[in-house]
């Protein structure tokens, strides 16, 4: 799981928007990105998900430290937590977090509270 702190724009002849802009608290309590994901949705999903992300919008990138989201990011309250499958952590970051490769979206977990998304607990259950 991670959580989502925003969205990237749509490209093409995507609608809502492109990516998830995704991040794991530290030890600290500080939100680090891992990654985006953009694959793992139908049409439906990605009209529901966005209106969630609305909801939730905000001028205030919730990241501690860089976002390297490669298009215009929209920021939200870090508040929905995503289910994401992928292959492996790769490089460390200047952060001290780790991102994801090749992140799957999977649906929305409205069970777990976004805090608990953590690093600590990732690596866990790797």
């Amino acid at each position: 799981e991670a959580v989502i702190g925003g969205y990237t724009e749509p490209e093409g002849s995507r609608e809502y928007f492109g990516s998830l802009v995704l991040g794991l608290y530290n030890r600290k309590a500080q939100l680090i990105h891992v990654g985006q994901a953009g694959t793992g949705f139908d049409q439906a999903m990605l009209a529901n998900v966005f209106r969630l992300l609305k909801s939730l919008e905000t001028k205030d990138n919730p990241f501690h430290g860089p976002v390297d989201a490669g298009r215009k990011a929209h920021w939200t309250k870090p508040e929905l937590v995503a289910s994401i499958r992928f292959t492996e952590w790769t490089h460390e970051t200047s952060q001290g977090g780790l991102k994801l490769r090749a992140p799957v979206f999977l649906g929305i977990r409205e069970d777990k509270d976004a805090k608990q998304c953590t690093f600590e607990e990732q690596l866990a259950s790797a």
